[in-house]
């Protein structure tokens, strides 16, 4: 059996099963738990199955809440990771306790980030939602409007709404796919991407406070610049993109926490990785998005990360 029917008969033989996924979780992380969630119990109703996590509390309403989970449930259960490439990543430390384990994801391998369970990974697609909606059509699991919705919402926020480099021809078979069970994109993706009157004026404010240096583009925020701004750490540390206004080949956004970390979130455009940038500050991700966490008070600064990031050459083939 290749890793596709091992990951299936395991998931088909375990009575529970807790799905997690990564700390501050983005739509294809929510997506994916919800959307694997719907599928396995559509497929085999018996079958005690969990979301474990924060979730999108936005989105709660229009698709679905997280579940709360016991120790001995999750001691019991066979866990799922997706779209964490370990377990070291994962939101919810408890997850070291499952009984065994597998996952679905499509991040680079980082050293000193092993997983030693079967897994799927495919590192050249845009989301994870992907190879989750992928295996389920392989395996005839059974779809519902909630568990396509969940995973459409995954492949759209992901691909940028399918900018970005990895969104290719299957990524649109998938759609497709999907829109049998009446996705409605309109009232789903709105929740994500309407911008009040705050949010638009915390993105003028980040395009007049971010500096130029060479191919970066970069915006250091402070913990008072963006509450003063009625912005909350999760929301603005997640907007990298407004950056993308600079005609640099790549840009990178610094967020101080409440705790005293920085929240580092890189991209770039094709053939500029920065992935390899982000391993070297213990992060990682993907090719041309990627992210790290950096200390305010010891280790590398995030100048020392902007003048990194300038030693990255252009490889016209994408690769590094």
């Amino acid at each position: 059996m290749d890793n596709r029917e091992i990951i299936y008969e395991k998931i088909k033989a375990a009575p529970i099963i807790t799905i997690w996924g990564h700390g501050q979780p983005d739509g294809d992380c929510y997506g994916c738990q919800i959307g694997l969630r719907e599928l396995i119990k559509n497929t085999w109703p018996e079958k005690k199955v969990y979301a474990v996590g924060s979730g999108i509390k936005p989105l709660f309403e229009r698709l679905s809440p997280m579940d709360e989970v016991d120790q001995k449930t999750i001691e019991e259960s066979l866990g799922i990771l997706v779209d964490v490439s370990c377990l070291h990543r994962v939101e919810d430390t408890r997850v070291f306790a499952c009984r065994d384990f597998t996952k679905f994801d499509h991040h680079l391998y980082n050293a000193g980030e092993d997983f030693p369970h079967d897994s799927i990974m495919e590192p050249s697609r845009v989301s994870a939602a992907e190879i989750v909606c992928e295996f389920a059509r392989e395996f005839h699991m059974t779809f519902s409007r909630l568990a396509a919705e969940s995973l459409f919402l995954g492949m759209a926020t992901d691909s940028g709404r399918f900018q970005f480099y990895g969104t290719c021809a299957k990524t649109f078979d998938d759609c497709a796919f999907l829109f049998q069970f009446d996705v409605r994109p309109y009232s789903l993706l709105n929740i994500i991407y309407q911008d009040d009157v705050k949010t638009t004026l915390f993105r003028a404010y980040m395009i007049e406070h971010t500096k130029i240096e060479g191919k970066v583009a970069y915006c250091i925020l402070k913990k008072e610049d963006y509450e003063t701004q009625g912005m909350s750490y999760d929301r603005a540390s997640g907007m990298v993109n407004v950056l993308a206004t600079y005609n640099t080949p790549m840009f990178a956004l610094f967020t101080s926490a409440p705790d005293g970390s920085i929240r580092v979130e890189l991209r770039s455009e094709f053939g500029y990785p920065v992935q390899p940038t982000a391993a070297r500050f213990q992060g990682g991700g993907h090719l041309y998005a990627a992210g790290a966490t950096l200390y305010e008070d010891h280790g590398p600064t995030p100048q020392d990360m902007v003048d990194a990031l300038q030693e990255v050459e252009k490889n016209e083939d994408g690769r590094h």
